[in-house]
Parts: C-alpha cells; sequence; structure tokens
C-alpha cells in the first residue's frame, strides 16, 4: 500500500513539474526602459551581497539534505 501512494505523489508531482512554455520578453520603450537603466545601474553593497550569497548558500544546503534523505528513505522502501 505505501508503495502505491508514493507512485501516486512521484506521478503528481511529475506533472507539476513539467516544462510551460516560456513566454515572449517584453521590449521595453520610453519611461519604462529609463527607469529598468537606471534601477539595474544600482549595486547593492557589498555586505547585502554576502548576506544574499549566505542565504543562497544555506537554501542549497538545505536542498541537498533534502535530497539525501528522500534517497535514503527511497532505499530503505526497497
Amino acid at each position: 500500500m505505501k508503495v502505491f501512494y508514493y507512485l501516486r505523489i512521484v506521478i503528481w508531482i511529475e506533472s507539476i513539474i513539467m516544462a510551460r512554455p516560456i513566454r515572449n520578453t517584453p521590449i521595453l520603450t520610453g519611461a519604462d526602459a529609463d527607469r529598468f537603466l537606471r534601477e539595474i545601474s544600482v549595486l547593492p553593497s557589498e555586505e547585502e551581497r554576502k548576506k544574499e550569497r549566505a542565504r543562497i548558500e544555506a537554501s542549497a544546503q538545505q536542498f541537498l539534505s533534502l535530497v539525501l534523505n528522500v534517497k535514503k528513505r527511497k532505499e530503505v522502501c526497497e
């Protein structure tokens, strides 16, 4: 029974993750283009970039540990 539920969940997750079509990139003109160029020209401080990098690395480690736990559970079930 557990295997059946596991398979149903895997199939459901795969149906959610399937690729979706990519929309065309909009072309900015006028005031929108000027605002976009102004916003991308301002760089965050080095401290903010380091904080963001640390946050990303922590999230990646969490994800990897989650994947390892799922693999371990899968091996136990088999």
